[in-house]
């Protein structure tokens, strides 16, 4: 009797081993422990400290101008890849040993890298929600409303784990491809590298180089936070901060009568200024319109006066709010990007790639692992 008790007990765990959903739950078991036993769980303060360090510096200014948004959405896209590749770097090159003895046992790579990527999920959607969580509690500045959903919150949280759920996937197959935890460290600087110099967001990549943007996470991750935070709406305050800066500058330049006649009927004084008044019941078109072409006046066009005169003081001539409003939006209109688009074709193609690389990088990386029994050490 004990032996057919034994020999019944050795069949239900050799069943329970060939079983690929049974295996998956096993290993989310021993995942879930790690977590709690062997400090996994680091990741997430880790976490919470990256997002309040880069959102202390984009708080005041993300998602109220073009740059600074461009500039936020750069530096949340790093942390994102930061993340990513940090959860999954070591996790199966520090025990590469054990997962070839247990895939001779009867192990399915499949089901083990499910497990993984089950599990990496998990940590993602902590990790997104924490992050976004910190952003809000330091005083982020985000959208009214969201383009997804109704909360602006939540769409940057589902963009933020699209983003670290591919980097993660990335991490994971570069830790099935290596054999130590050393050589996986090592090449975690230059997968950062490579991702955020080949983003396109920042660096003009020379024309060889160029197309190498459209396999990196970052493009992808940079573009969907852009098109939450509508870019294209946003105003470009760039050029207006550096002439704000520059009043003071001294310009002196001979300007000939002709050049002044060109000035009063170019399309900026046209729309800004024609209708100033500029005495009671006196405007400023009503003013210049009876000498503009008069032919006592465009006899002396060759005629050159010496001006010294500040930037300021061209800008008080033509009026602070006028100047500005003209300059944000022409550079407003100069710095439109198509990719930055808030619409549903540009979400749906940004987020579908990143759930793409997602699948890619899985779908290796179990190729990878399915050759660990030829692995020599």
């Amino acid at each position: 009797m004990p032996e057919t008790n034994a020999a019944s007990q050795a069949h239900k765990v050799r069943i329970r081993r060939r079983g690929r959903l049974e295996q998956i739950r096993i290993y989310l078991g021993k995942f879930i422990r790690m977590f709690i036993y062997q400090s996994d769980w680091k990741v997430m303060p880790m976490a919470m400290v990256i997002a309040a360090v880069v959102g202390m510096v984009v708080k005041n200014t993300m998602f109220r101008n073009m740059e600074n948004t461009l500039l936020g959405a750069f530096a949340m896209s790093c942390v994102c890849i930061w993340n990513g590749c940090f959860n999954s770097i070591q996790v199966v090159c520090r025990e590469r040993g054990i997962v070839k003895r247990e895939h001779r046992s009867g192990m399915h790579i499949t089901s083990y890298m499910a497990a993984h990527m089950i599990y990496q999920a998990f940590l993602c959607l902590i990790q997104s929600g924490l992050t976004t969580y910190v952003l809000v509690f330091i005083g982020t500045h985000f959208p009214e409303k969201g383009y997804v959903t109704s909360w602006s919150t939540v769409d940057f949280t589902i963009a933020v784990f699209l983003i670290t759920y591919a980097a993660d996937m990335l991490g994971l197959l570069v830790s099935c491809l290596v054999r130590s935890t050393t050589l996986a460290m090592t090449i975690v600087p230059f997968l950062l590298i490579f991702q955020l110099v080949f983003s396109g967001g920042f660096f003009s990549l020379p024309a060889w180089s160029a197309p190498l943007k459209n396999i990196t996470i970052s493009r992808y991750g940079l573009r969907s936070i852009c098109a939450l935070a509508d870019y294209n709406e946003l105003p470009s305050v760039a050029a207006w901060n550096t002439l704000f800066k520059m009043r003071d500058t001294t310009v002196e330049k001979a300007i000939t009568v002709e050049e002044v006649r060109n000035f009063l009927k170019s399309d900026f004084v046209q729309d800004q200024l024609r209708q100033e008044e500029i005495d009671e019941g006196l405007t400023l078109d009503q003013a210049i319109n009876p000498w503009l072409d008069d032919p006592m006046v465009t006899q002396y066009d060759a005629e050159a006066v010496n001006l010294r005169f500040t930037v300021g003081d061209v800008i008080n001539v033509i009026g602070e709010e006028n100047a500005r409003n003209y300059i944000l939006n022409a550079s407003t209109a100069a710095g439109y990007q198509p990719d930055y688009d808030q619409n549903a074709d540009n979400l749906i193609e940004c987020w579908g790639l990143l759930i793409a690389f997602s699948l890619l990088y899985a779908g290796l990386s179990v190729i990878c692992l399915e050759f660990i029994d030829r692995d020599k050490r």
